[in-house]
């Protein structure tokens, strides 16, 4: 009688340690399948979507260049201050630009020596250089291909996409540069008639 109540103890513990290792096994088996289900579709999609991408680069020159043209066309587009600088220089009220400047800002004068960094109120007071207020009329809406003789010029670094670029109704240039698009001017060229 001792031999019979321990064979079906262990008749149940060898079907529940099979039941145990059949359940694990399935889980094994359902994980690795799950994960190279999981692997091939994020590998299938981005090489799709590689695929794609090269296939219009050859034939997207023409999209190529529309990118740097947009990105391009944005900097020598009219900048909105260009119209405060053309009545600060006309009237000649330029302490209104100060607010544009940056703290430091190298001013130059064309076919000079001068000058250094400054700071805001010694930039606005070198501006007297180029006759702010006197009668004249000032012109930032410039055209490129003025722009790009400046730029191609021997004072070229003075005349970044970025500038805004006056010039007066009696022939006085001056370049307000900033470090990037639409930031404080960091450079400033004035340039007496007939120098550029």
């Amino acid at each position: 009688m001792t031999e019979t109540p321990a064979a079906p103890r262990r008749s149940r513990v060898v079907w529940i340690l099979a039941a145990v290792l059949a359940l694990v096994l399935v889980f094994v088996v359902a994980f690795f399948l799950l994960q190279r289900g999981q692997t091939v579709d994020p590998v299938t999609s981005p090489t799709s979507t590689e695929v794609s991408t090269p296939s219009p680069s050859p034939s997207g020159n023409a999209n190529a260049t529309p990118t740097p043209t947009a990105t391009e066309s944005v900097p020598p587009g009219p900048d909105p201050r260009a119209a405060n600088f053309a009545d600060a220089m006309t009237s000649g009220n330029t302490a209104a630009l100060e607010g544009e400047l940056a703290t430091s800002i190298l001013v130059a004068k064309a076919a000079t020596d001068c000058c250094d960094p400054v700071d805001q109120v010694t930039a606005i007071s070198l501006l007297a250089y180029v006759n702010p207020g006197s009668g004249a009329t000032w012109n930032f809406a410039l055209d490129e291909a003025t722009l790009a003789g400046y730029r191609s010029g021997e004072l070229g670094e003075y005349f970044p996409v970025e500038a805004l670029v006056g010039v007066s109704s009696d022939g006085y240039v001056v370049s307000f540069a900033p470090a990037a698009p639409g930031g404080l001017i960091n450079m400033i060229l004035m340039a007496l008639p007939g120098i550029l």
